[in-house]
């Protein structure tokens, strides 16, 4: 982590390269897990570029997911959520259940959301 980019370090140390946002949700997932993802509701994506400088995520504290901070509001239809930055000190980790970003701090919130 040397050039300050902690989101695309975080997510390139849990080999997801290719990551989309659920334009539904706000959630970031890997292509692989946008199938499972359907399951909930049928999504549309849009490719997240963790390259770009301005790519950047915040941390939904009521469910433990990264969202693409474009899409708080959106996030919010689901629940009115609270934020926090994902930043230096952060790591991601992909939810075995269902494949969304989480920030690995929130990881017992996260499951407990699944019941």
């Amino acid at each position: 982590m040397t050039d300050g980019n902690y989101l695309r370090d975080s997510l390139n140390a849990i080999g997801t390269q290719d990551v989309q946002t659920c334009t539904l949700c706000g959630a970031l997932i890997p292509r692989s897990w946008a199938e499972s993802h359907n399951s909930f509701h049928q999504a549309d994506y849009e490719r997240f570029d963790p390259e770009s400088q301005d790519a950047s995520a915040e941390t939904c504290k009521l469910c433990g997911i990264l969202v693409n901070r474009m899409y708080e509001a959106m996030h919010n239809r689901v629940h009115q959520a609270d934020y926090e930055p994902f930043g230096q000190g952060s790591e991601a980790d992909s939810c075995k259940l269902c494949g969304i970003v989480i920030n690995r701090a929130y990881q017992t919130v996260h499951l407990e959301n699944h019941g």
